[in-house]
């Protein structure tokens, strides 16, 4: 998880700074702007609501932070952040027999945008979703590459390959697919 021989670091999260720990108990919360320790001075709201406020308060610079639950559910659910990120790089292996990402990469662009996604499908093999569309036009495709069987398809719900991009080729090892694009000009 944390090096606990490392005490110099503090996390900012939800507008306040943390210390960490592994028991949450031993979370410290502070001050975003002088590192004080927070104090929770929650209550019920001034303006007449009745609503209940939390409010965390600086007794150094007498900055408050509001949030939407006590300093004690936040440091909780702090140190469950803290834990979650000794899992970041964990091999994912999925039971329920379900697609599941393994990366994903989206590019930007003025007139088109493109989404590239690496799952697996139902038998475990390697498939990649490329997403690509106009953003001047409605049109968009979707294709999907399993390089294991050296199969390509499209989705037929959206528009086919050829009326949306000039040239798809895909190079497998032992073969090559490609589709050609439509000029509607001529």
């Amino acid at each position: 998880m944390i090096d606990e021989n490392v005490k110099d670091f503090l996390y900012v999260w939800k507008g306040v700074r943390w210390t960490s720990a592994t028991v949450p108990s031993l979370i410290k919360s502070l001050c975003i702007k002088c590192n004080c320790p927070l104090r929770d001075i929650s209550g019920w709201s001034r303006n007449g609501s009745n609503e209940f406020e939390y409010n965390y308060y600086c007794v150094n610079c007498e900055s408050v932070t509001s949030s939407e639950c006590s300093l004690s559910q936040k440091r909780e659910d702090f140190s469950k952040v803290l834990e979650s990120k000794s899992y970041k790089n964990y091999k994912v292996i999925n039971i329920d027999g379900e697609l599941f990402e393994i990366s994903r990469q989206k590019v930007k662009d003025d007139d088109y945008w493109i989404d590239v996604k690496i799952s697996k499908d139902k038998k475990g093999k390697n498939q990649i979703m490329i997403l690509v569309g106009s953003k001047k036009e409605k049109d968009k495709t979707q294709l999907f590459i399993v390089p294991e069987d050296q199969r390509v398809t499209f989705d037929q719900n959206d528009n086919h390959p050829s009326e949306v991009l000039s040239k798809v080729e895909i190079t497998f090892k032992s073969s090559k697919t490609v589709i050609q694009g439509i000029d509607k000009n001529i």
